[in-house]
């Protein structure tokens, strides 16, 4: 029997150490099967991201090529201060092949849609770091008791998607030299202007999920919570709503 996360690859970019916290969950993803790429000191978000995802390209064309090992189906961005159990990250799974099923029915689309996890912003615990997309319905996942995932752009710090969907993303961007290394530019982050004109900084996690609605396959905010580390772990309560 495969140990429950054998088939998952974590992304954790981190500018220094990860919080206490979740250097402990990594053991315990480890523990459980998953396999964890770590990397450290690029102070540009955006530009890490586009680092790790580098790395994690490699290892999936390379792995998954293999017949003697185990695929990596799933891929998990988990920030350095994130935390939740590995039941959550099973849970996270599920919710996103059901996701994936309702779409398909929904839409007769083929792709597979990221889903975010459920966590709140660092400075403001009772917001969700989520914006609900405009004009996009929900993913019904079941109808008693009703269990619906918005549309969303979300932050990354527990957003999973398939390899495939992510290979896909990473084959769409351009790719740059970086330290002998081929890095994907899968996104980033700078200043930008709302429609109404007015000045505003597009995050990369803006402008990731951005790019999967644009080719179409989506980003939809799970049910399932995770903890966002700070002077103590805090979770979405019952009345957190999505960031306006």
């Amino acid at each position: 029997m495969q140990p429950p996360l054998s088939d998952l690859l974590i992304l954790c970019p981190s500018y220094g150490s990860l919080e206490p916290q979740t250097e402990m969950c990594l053991r315990e993803y480890r523990d459980a099967g998953a396999r964890t790429i770590r990397s450290v000191g690029v102070s540009d978000i955006a530009l890490h991201r586009c680092v790790i995802a580098g790395m994690a390209e490699t290892i999936l064309l390379t792995r998954n090529q293999s017949a003697d090992v185990a695929r990596l189906r799933w891929v998990l961005w988990f920030d350095a201060d994130m935390c939740a159990e590995v039941s959550a990250l099973v849970d996270l799974r599920s919710q996103a092949i059901l996701a994936a099923d309702a779409l398909q029915r929904m839409q007769a689309r083929e792709q597979w849609p990221a889903v975010s996890g459920r966590y709140v912003q660092r400075s403001r615990p009772n917001m969700l770091t989520a914006q609900a997309v405009e004009n996009e319905p929900p993913i019904v996942l079941s109808s008693e008791p009703r269990r619906e995932l918005p549309a969303v752009y979300a932050g990354m710090g527990a957003m999973l998607q398939t390899a495939e969907a992510f290979l896909t993303h990473c084959a769409e961007a351009e790719h740059i030299d970086w330290g002998g290394r081929s890095v994907p530019m899968i996104t980033a982050a700078g200043p930008a202007r709302r429609a109404s004109g007015e000045p505003t900084w597009n995050s990369e996690d803006f402008a990731w999920c951005s790019w999967e609605w644009h080719y179409g396959r989506g980003v939809y905010l799970s049910t399932v919570p995770f903890g966002h580390v700070m002077r103590s772990v805090v979770r979405p309560s019952e009345g957190a709503a999505l960031s306006g």
